[in-house]
């Protein structure tokens, strides 16, 4: 392979990267706005308890979503990837807080696993929605040239 054709790879890699990490901070900055706004919704209820669970589960596939189409659209390319990379890292975060929160009695089953991985599902879908058509990238190559 090329020298120059691997650097060129390695940059797209890179910048890839990078901006998928910018799409991650951008989804748990939403993530903070829509747990402030149905804080204050279950704040404002008499029993809150018995919206606190579905909304935050709300808020954290709504800004997962938001990060998914926020990574497609910075990525232009690759954006299936790029949103399941986007994805990968808030699903680690919340992970990592939820062992940290969670009491050392109780331990984390199959079902919170796979909500964990619905993380990665959801901002994947977010960037395949986002995906320009055949006809808006043929029409983006002409003007490239």
């Amino acid at each position: 392979m090329n020298k120059d054709v691997y650097e060129g790879v390695f940059f797209l890699q890179r910048e890839m990267i990078k901006k998928s990490v910018l799409s991650f901070l951008i989804a748990l900055g939403a993530s903070a706005v829509l747990l402030a706004v149905f804080g204050y919704i279950c704040y404002t209820r008499e029993d809150p308890g018995v919206l606190f669970k579905p909304l935050g589960m709300t808020a954290l596939y709504l800004s997962a979503l938001t990060g998914g189409l926020v990574s497609a659209r910075l990525n232009r390319s690759n954006t299936v990837l790029s949103s399941a990379l986007t994805g990968l890292l808030f699903m680690l975060s919340v992970v990592v807080i939820s062992f940290i929160i969670r009491p050392d009695s109780e331990s984390i089953g199959i079902t919170n696993w796979l909500l964990y991985f619905l993380i990665i599902v959801v901002s994947t879908v977010g960037g395949f929605v986002y995906r320009p058509s055949a006809k808006k990238r043929k029409k983006q190559r002409r003007r490239r040239k």
